[in-house]
C-alpha cells in the first residue's frame, strides 16, 4: 500500500539538483528515497547491533572483523593477517558461535514438538 508523506528540504537549489541527477540516472526521487529507507531499515533494524564509538574505547576486547556473512575469501584474507594469538581468539569465538547455533537448533527442535526444523 502506498503512503503519501511530505518532507522539508533545507536547500531548494540542492533538491532541484538532486531531482536532475535522479532523472539523468533513470530513476526518481521517490524510488531513490524508498531504496534508501529500505536499506536503512535492513541495516539498522532490531537484531542488527550497531557499534557505538564508546565500545571501541570502553571494551578492550572489541575487534573489527569482517561482517558475519561476508564471503569466505574475505574471512580468509582477514585470518591470514592475524597473529597466532589473534587467530586462536578468532578460532575460540567461532567455536562459541557454533555452540550457540547448535543449542538454538536443539531449542527449535524441542519447541516444534519433535518436528524437524527446516
Amino acid at each position: 500500500m502506498m503512503v503519501l508523506r511530505t518532507f522539508n528540504v533545507n536547500e531548494e537549489k540542492l533538491y532541484k539538483e538532486y531531482k536532475k541527477i535522479m532523472a539523468r540516472n533513470g530513476t526518481s526521487v521517490t524510488k531513490d528515497l524508498n531504496g534508501h529507507i529500505a536499506k536503512t531499515v535492513k541495516n539498522h533494524t532490531t537484531g542488527n547491533d550497531q557499534f557505538l564509538i564508546d565500545q571501541w574505547v570502553d571494551e578492550k576486547d572489541m575487534k573489527a572483523v569482517p561482517a558475519f556473512f561476508s564471503d569466505n575469501q574475505k574471512w580468509k584474507e582477514y585470518a591470514n593477517k592475524l597473529t597466532k594469538r589473534e587467530f586462536n581468539d578468532l578460532e575460540k569465538k567461532a567455536m562459541e558461535i557454533k555452540w550457540v547455533i547448535e543449542q538454538s537448533y536443539e531449542d527449535m527442535y524441542d519447541t516444534r514438538k519433535g518436528e524437524r526444523y527446516g
